[in-house]
């Protein structure tokens, strides 16, 4: 109202102040965000080398490879060289340097004074939103009310409208990013979901352990079988058989078929395609089983794909061998193996597993659970707290685990 009665170039004057005023205002407003961001965020090294080591063999697969291969020199040296760790380029000697450790983010180590809160920021954002439609109301009324007639309004009308843009491509996704960074570490995270999230991360894990159990118990009772009666275990069957299983296993859902090639993986410590038998033996025992029992087992496994010749597991072949262990009689079957993985898993013969032993045996296979992980995946299942079960109820807890779960 103060620009009532003023002069044209005065009140075009104002437009233009007010609305780089509003730029101003936003830019500063990601500033502040900025910074207050940077307290919750941890630290990583000064040095880019030292952020590549802080991650370097941390996947699941180089974990599991850790746990099965570095308990010698022989094997940690053959560690050593995978992942194109022998062929890549070097870190100019930071390699031999100490590893730098992520640092404590500032809020959380005493410095907890931020500019605004999250709920501050938001609504000065709307404000700003609010002013910036009232700017653009008024030069879209003024121009039809009285359009410039000097060049000096022409200037000041012009300079008003290149704001516009400038705040809306420039300004505006950098606030907006940056505030949903701010609302997701601060108060708008979905507690609900992020635990559906983390359990059926946990539940995937727990498929991965049942998949080699299931493979190990798939290899002695082929041998059983075989034994008895096989007599036309010839290679035309076998490729035929791993065909029609291929087939199978392209029917899958997606995540069923990357927990398969996460295991895949963990086997291929050359990353070459193929897996030679004492890759799988050293699976086998690294999960608790006798070495010969193991050696056994995997080697009538190989047996049953191998449709070339070449005594090598190819994803092919492994494709097959998961989909034959979940085929036959799968509940007998599943009970049959978890019995036997049981009686390896209780240490003290109480005929009772505690979540305390079933975290040992995972770490053995390096399968990243906690005991309160393992508790809270039994709580779910059986309703109530149990911190250990009994044959029948680890089978069927297994069973249970099995099957896929989708998160909504």
């Amino acid at each position: 109202y103060f620009c009532v009665g003023k002069p044209a170039v005065f009140i075009r004057g104002v437009q233009c102040l007010c609305a780089w005023f509003l730029v101003a205002c936003a830019a500063l407003l990601t500033v502040l965000l900025e910074e207050d961001t940077y307290k919750f965020t941890p630290q990583v090294p000064s040095d880019p080398r030292q952020t590549l080591r802080l991650f370097s063999g941390t996947s699941t697969q180089m974990l599991r490879r850790a746990s099965q291969y570095a308990k010698s020199s022989e094997g940690a040296a053959r560690i050593a060289g995978v992942n194109g760790k022998s062929s890549r380029p070097g870190l100019g000697g930071i390699e031999n340097q100490k590893k730098a450790l992520l640092i404590k983010p500032p809020f959380f180590n005493g410095d907890s004074q931020t500019f605004l809160s999250a709920l501050a920021y938001e609504q000065l954002f709307r404000l700003i939103s609010f002013f910036q439609a009232v700017s653009l109301t008024s030069l879209i009324v003024c121009f039809f009310n009285s359009p410039p007639q000097t060049l000096i309004e022409g200037v000041l009308y012009a300079l008003s409208w290149c704001e516009w843009p400038v705040m809306l491509f420039f300004v505006v996704p950098v606030l907006m990013r940056r505030l949903t960074f701010r609302n997701s570490i601060e108060g708008k995270k979905d507690v609900r979901t992020m635990r559906q999230v983390a359990g059926e991360g946990n539940r995937g894990l727990i498929r991965d352990f049942v998949v080699l159990v299931r493979l190990m118990g798939l290899g002695q009772r082929s041998h059983e079988l075989e034994a008895h009666h096989d007599p036309h275990h010839d290679r035309a069957s076998i490729i035929a058989k791993v065909d029609e299983h291929n087939a199978t296993f392209e029917l899958k859902s997606q995540s069923e078929q990357l927990e398969i090639w996460n295991i895949y993986a963990v086997w291929d410590v050359d990353n070459d395609g193929e897996v030679i038998l004492p890759e799988v033996v050293q699976t086998f025992q690294t999960m608790g089983f006798d070495k010969q029992i193991a050696e056994q087992s995997a080697t009538n496994l190989l047996r049953l794909v191998d449709e070339d010749g070449t005594n090598i597991f190819t994803w092919r072949k492994v494709k097959a061998l998961a989909v034959m262990a979940q085929s036959v009689k799968p509940t007998d079957s599943l009970d049959a193996d978890m019995t036997a993985f049981f009686d390896l898993v209780d240490i003290n013969g109480d005929g009772k597993v505690t979540a305390k032993e079933m975290t040992l045996a995972m770490r053995r296979m390096r399968i990243g659970l906690q005991t309160e992980d393992i508790a809270n995946l039994l709580y779910e299942h059986f309703r109530e707290a149990k911190l250990a079960v009994t044959r029948e109820e680890f089978c069927e807890w297994t069973r249970a685990m099995s099957s896929p779960v989708v998160v909504a």
